[in-house]
């Protein structure tokens, strides 16, 4: 495991977050290929994806592990005020969540301007989300923070998907 660290938060466009770095060269191993989309919410532009490969979901899990670890260590620096452990746990929302043996579950930010690459077919965003698999690209930009609660702030680079799977 590389030296995961965490950055000072700042507030960038008004929402306070804080840079997380070290891990890129390890999430780079993980075949994040064919995930299937849970959800996609166009108002806060958040995909939730159910993650097939279980490796990739185990290390964003312990990336999310050790983020909640680090931030219940550094509490006044993220925080300013003294929050006990389970004030911290409370507040942290984690990127991947699993519910009854299903597949891990991964919310995700996708901004409107990330590529949606479509297999044989002009690029474009899907009309339908719920079902589609997809092969997206992902960064971890670091933390979110709001007034109750902080999280991962994962994002969708790029997303890829063929058409032809949902034509029938």
């Amino acid at each position: 495991m590389a030296v995961w660290t965490i950055e000072d938060p700042i507030v960038v466009n008004g929402v306070k977050m804080a840079k997380l770095s070290g891990y890129t060269q390890e999430l780079d191993a993980f075949d994040l290929s064919e995930c299937v989309v849970d959800g996609y919410d166009t108002d806060s532009e958040r995909l939730e994806l159910w993650l097939p490969h279980l490796s990739a979901a185990a290390f964003i899990a312990d990336i999310d592990q050790w983020a909640l670890t680090y931030l219940t260590s550094n509490v006044q620096r993220f925080f300013n005020e003294p929050l006990s452990p389970v004030q911290v746990a409370r507040q942290y929302k984690p990127a991947i969540v699993t519910l009854g043996g299903e597949h891990p579950l991964l919310t995700a930010r996708m901004s409107v301007n990330a590529p949606c690459r479509q297999l044989d077919f002009p690029d474009g965003r899907p009309e339908s989300w719920p079902g589609l698999v997809v092969n997206p690209v992902f960064d971890i930009q670091g933390l979110w923070f709001t007034e109750d609660a902080c999280g991962l702030a994962v994002d969708v680079l790029e997303l890829e998907y063929d058409w032809r799977m949902y034509r029938w």
